[in-house]
C-alpha cells in the first residue's frame, strides 16, 4: 500500500497541510479527533479515507504542532458559531492574537 501524502497546496484550502489526493485538511481531522471524534467515525464521515490517511494526519500533526494547533485556532476563530465568533459580532474592531504556549493554545482579545 502506498504511504499518505500530506501536501500543501497553494489556492488548496487555503494552503494549509490536506491529505494527498484530497481537500481534507489535517487541522480539521486533529481538530475532530480533540473535539472527542473517534477514528471509526472519521472513518465513516469521510469514506474515502483510509486508517493510513488518519495515521498520517497525527503524525503530522505530533512533528508540527504550533502550525496545526494555530490553523485550528485561526478557524475556529472564524466560525460564526463560536464563542470568539459572536464575541466578534458583537465587538468588529477587536482583534485576537494567539500564543502557542506548553499547556496548548490561547486565544486572547488583544483590544479589551
Amino acid at each position: 500500500m502506498a504511504a499518505t501524502k500530506i501536501r500543501k497546496t497553494p489556492g488548496i484550502c487555503n494552503g494549509a497541510a490536506c491529505i494527498g489526493r484530497t481537500q481534507i485538511p489535517v487541522w480539521k481531522l486533529i481538530a475532530l479527533y480533540s473535539d472527542g471524534c473517534s477514528e471509526a467515525n472519521l472513518l465513516s464521515d469521510y469514506p474515502n479515507l483510509t486508517k493510513d490517511d488518519l495515521k498520517a494526519a497525527r503524525t503530522y500533526y505530533a512533528q508540527n504542532p504550533v502550525e496545526i494547533d494555530e490553523v485550528m485556532v485561526t478557524e475556529r476563530l472564524r466560525s460564526p458559531y463560536s464563542p470568539s465568533g459572536i464575541l466578534r459580532q458583537a465587538l468588529p474592531q477587536a482583534s485576537m492574537v494567539v500564543e502557542h504556549t506548553a499547556f496548548g493554545i490561547a486565544a486572547q482579545n488583544s483590544d479589551i
